[in-house]
């Protein structure tokens, strides 16, 4: 039999055009924890319910106080204000601070009604009788966060198809999310061809290769979103009636150096019939998948 000779190649915009004129991009979605959403895609975007911080906070562990109660306050001529609490981070205070007055609080806690900075620790003296001294004036707003200082109400938070990396999943947990719509992972059974393939950890008699293929495309696609399942390798006579697994597969990849020679020319013709009866359903993760696909059919699609 003549040797067919691939001297014709697609170029790789025509192969991709081809590739997608055989493929349904019918994508379903589903809605996960946010624990499990790592190397997901994301359907929708996200608006912010809430402000981030949802209230003005202390910066600095200090003392709460009106910010013109310190006025004039130096290292050698304090000014005096009374103690009326103490506030940690997670707690709230409930009393309204007058001037004259302030409140020992810690980073992070909300600032109590009636004050509006914070005297850093490090310029602050007690004394027994419930009260502290200030050696530094302070501006209004001074050492404190105010709320929606990180994200407002109504901001976007998150854009649609978007790979969710752990900074997007931080930033959906601190709104209050639990969960999110992602995109199903595609499952995409894995075969691998040829006489000459064995599996690693089998004996190598002469002749044989150890299949390298299958575990490069399965790496891949884990890395891309898919959900690959290897089926094993395909032998030639095999090739006219393969053992494809039917039901929820988006896509079967078959592993395979495409060569000139006969048996290859018919693997070929098969590999292109399989892709065209499946639907391959790729997210936005599946772009070095895309590319990858793209070369693959600049050979076969002759």
């Amino acid at each position: 039999m003549d040797r067919k000779i691939f001297r014709n190649l697609l170029d790789p915009n025509e192969a991709r055009n081809k590739f997608y004129d055989h493929i349904n991009f019918d994508t379903k979605s589903e809605i996960i924890s946010i624990d499990q959403a790592l190397g997901r895609v994301s359907v929708k975007e996200i608006y912010s319910p809430i402000n981030v911080p949802p209230f003005d906070r202390a910066a600095m562990d200090g003392f709460a106080v009106l910010a013109s109660d310190t006025k004039g306050a130096e290292e050698n001529k304090p000014v005096e204000l009374q103690i009326v609490g103490k506030l940690k981070a997670g707690y709230s205070f409930e009393k309204v601070v007058h001037t004259g007055e302030s409140v020992e609080i810690s980073t992070g806690a909300p600032m109590p009604s009636g004050t509006n900075s914070v005297v850093m620790v490090e310029y602050s003296e007690t004394t027994e009788e419930e009260k502290v001294k200030l050696s530094r004036s302070v501006t209004p707003n001074e050492n404190t966060m105010a709320a929606g200082a990180d994200i407002q109400l109504g901001d976007r938070i998150l854009a649609a198809n978007r790979i969710l990396t752990s900074r997007e999943l931080a930033l959906i947990a601190s709104i209050g999310l639990s969960k999110i719509e992602v995109y199903k992972k595609p499952k995409i059974a894995v075969y691998s061809s040829g006489d000459e393939i064995i599996l690693p950890g089998k004996e190598l008699k002469l002749g044989k290769l150890y299949d390298i293929n299958s575990t490069a495309v399965i790496s891949m696609l884990n890395e891309n979103g898919g959900d690959p399942h290897f089926e094993g390798v395909l032998l030639y006579f095999l090739w006219l009636d393969p053992p494809i697994k039917q039901g929820a597969l988006s896509a079967v990849y078959l592993t395979k150096v495409i060569a000139a020679g006969s048996l290859q020319v018919i693997a070929t013709i098969l590999l292109v019939r399989l892709f065209s009866l499946r639907n391959f359903a790729l997210g936005s993760t599946f772009v070095r998948l895309e590319i990858m696909m793209t070369a693959l059919l600049g050979w076969v699609l002759f």
